[in-house]
């Protein structure tokens, strides 16, 4: 009798176990979490410190990249920024990391002088991916805000409301 009080303890204890292990599989991992949310200037105030164009920028080239080229988010991707590696231009590297998850710690975003701004987003899996560069019109509009002396944080504000189209050329790497 006490053989078969542990055979049933054992089991109902199995059974809890299996349906925990069941539970955790319909959890979603953080590569499949899908789009960042929406570029706002509070979150990139809170992540950044403030809100500067570049940073503006690099969040919705990283925010293309993830909600419209299926780059996945956190894992799974690797970035690379080529680009200037000094303020303000270099703050592109904070907004892609925000939005993609990509982070220096993980080693899945890297840096790599350059006068132009170019983001190379790869599937780490496929090995599909898009460069992502500024538009002449957006360089031209940085330039024109700059010759304005437009403050800073007004620049940054100006960016999140024009579409992404308007600010980058995309080139798809199957």
């Amino acid at each position: 009798m006490r053989n078969t009080h542990r055979a049933w303890i054992f089991l109902a204890n199995l059974a809890v176990l299996l349906s925990f292990r069941v539970a955790l599989s319909d959890i979603p991992a953080k590569e499949d979490s899908g789009a960042p949310p929406p570029v706002t200037e509070a979150e990139l105030v809170r992540f950044h410190g403030h809100l500067g164009p570049f940073v503006v920028l690099g969040a919705k080239m990283g925010e293309l990249a993830i909600g419209q080229h299926h780059i996945p988010r956190y894992f799974g991707l690797t970035v690379e920024v080529q680009g200037p590696i000094s303020p303000p231009r270099s703050c592109l590297v904070d907004g892609l990391q925000w939005a993609t998850g990509a982070t220096m710690g993980k080693g899945n975003i890297r840096q790599t002088p350059s006068e132009e701004i170019r983001v190379h987003f790869r599937r780490d899996d496929t090995g599909a991916g898009i460069t992502v560069r500024l538009s002449a019109e957006a360089t031209e509009l940085l330039k024109a805000w700059e010759a304005e002396s437009v403050e800073v944080e007004d620049r940054g504000r100006r960016l999140l409301s024009i579409p992404a189209a308007e600010l980058f050329k995309v080139d798809i790497r199957p």
